[in-house]
């Protein structure tokens, strides 16, 4: 599931809900260090990607892949979760 999940992902979902990687990691229960690794480009634990990809989409967050990979916010309200 989470093959095609990249760390592009994962700072646009977080940027899209201006959440800090403090505010993911909270959110996430995943400690900030293993998040900020992720997004400079070094493998994540499958089951961390797991809780961040989790915390995003619960915020609102709605991942694309294929062709046109990206984010999007579904739900506008969810930018104020933190």
């Amino acid at each position: 599931m989470n093959e095609s999940l990249t760390s592009l992902h994962i700072r646009a979902g977080r940027a899209l809900l201006d959440w800090s990687i403090r505010d993911l990691a909270k959110h996430a229960d995943v400690h900030p260090n293993r998040i900020s690794s992720f997004e400079n480009g070094h493998t994540a634990d499958p089951y961390k990607l797991e809780q961040m990809k989790a915390a995003l989409e619960a915020a609102g967050v709605e991942f694309l892949y294929g062709a046109k990979p990206g984010v999007r916010l579904v739900n506008a309200r969810s930018s104020s979760a933190k």
